[in-house]
């Protein structure tokens, strides 16, 4: 089944690549949406997809990919879709 989630990442996330490994990841596992940079520091990321593959990159975001180190994650499903066509940085 097809799921929006969004996502909000604190901790070491800018500046390590963190969005791209996510890009990334999204794109192999034929996720849509988006991430970006917060002004509090932190990394917001909406996503939709399979509820599997969603729960998958959840699981890689809290291993921490390359050099950052997520200290807090928050998340919560929508159950609106948005309809992304691909995964972008923004």
């Amino acid at each position: 089944m097809i799921k929006h989630i969004n996502i909000q990442v604190w901790g070491k996330v800018q500046g390590v690549f963190f969005r791209n490994n996510i890009k990334k990841k999204a794109e192999s596992l034929n996720l849509k949406g988006y991430a970006k940079n917060k002004d509090d520091g932190s990394v917001f990321i909406e996503l939709e997809g399979d509820d599997l593959y969603l729960g998958l990159m959840f699981d890689y975001i809290k291993l921490a990919p390359g050099a950052s180190k997520p200290t807090n994650i928050k998340y919560n499903y929508s159950k609106e879709l948005q309809n992304f066509q691909d995964f972008e940085i923004k």
